[in-house]
């Protein structure tokens, strides 16, 4: 299944793998599993029934829900979507933190020989990021219980509703982003080595937050022109641009 703009609205296609070639064009960092490459589709015609506009693949009941009796088949598949990188998200700088502290319980200054363990900056910083982390996952589970609870209820979010979880994407990003780069910047020049698993992890977080569901910059606005009584903006209403 692909995504391909029809008349200007995104359509989900689905395609024989025969059908279309793959393009090597994806070489971005920190993303490179998603192997989010181009497809090239040579002369092809694709049957009506082979098509299906992208707001009704993620609105409530889309065909085919009717045949399954779970509700995750019948609920709004945007907010979920949106959501995915969330967890990826977290756990990559849950990686940073636990490498970070692996490596800080053993490490000595190079001048003076210090425990470096010992320095109470780098126990508040420590404490900062950990406690960011912690943060965006409460958030995170938080809303993953909402959604979940309002697909079992077969309710559809409000606009208030909707906002809210783009906003919390955009924090979490924002919050696993900030611990990680303070975890790297405490570490000196090490912290900068491409062997480093901490920097690793970090240039991970960096570009999964590039990803639109979790750009702040993105999904900060709509909340807040909701708040003062603005139109959130497009992405929110079942339009085509539906992305939440």
């Amino acid at each position: 299944m692909a995504l391909f703009p029809i008349d200007g609205v995104g359509h989900q296609v689905l395609l024989p793998r025969s059908d279309y070639e793959i393009e090597d064009t994806w070489f971005a960092a920190g993303m490179k599993g998603t192997v989010t490459k181009d497809i090239h589709v040579p002369g092809t015609f694709v049957p009506d029934h082979r098509i299906m506009p992208a707001i009704t693949f993620n609105e409530q009941n889309p065909p085919g829900a009717g045949v399954h009796d779970s509700y995750i088949y019948s609920m709004e598949f945007a907010p979920v979507q949106g959501s995915s990188p969330l967890g990826p998200l977290i756990g990559t700088a849950e990686g940073a933190l636990a490498h970070y502290i692996e490596m800080t319980r053993a490490k000595k200054g190079a001048i003076f020989g210090n425990k470096v363990a010992e320095s109470s900056a780098v126990q508040i910083r420590l404490l900062e990021s950990a406690a960011e982390i912690n943060a965006a996952d409460v958030v995170a589970q938080k809303d993953f219980v909402f959604l979940h609870e309002a697909a079992k209820a077969g309710r559809r979010l409000n606009d208030e509703e909707r906002t809210a979880i783009v906003r919390n994407r955009g924090l979490i990003a924002k919050l696993c982003m900030r611990a990680t780069q303070r975890l790297v910047q405490m570490m000196g020049a090490s912290g900068l080595t491409d062997d480093n698993p901490v920097h690793r992890h970090f240039r991970d977080v960096q570009g999964m937050a590039t990803q639109i569901g979790v750009a702040f910059d993105v999904n900060m606005p709509p909340w807040g022109r909701w708040a003062l009584g603005l139109d959130p903006g497009p992405g929110l209403h079942g339009s085509e641009k539906l992305r939440v």
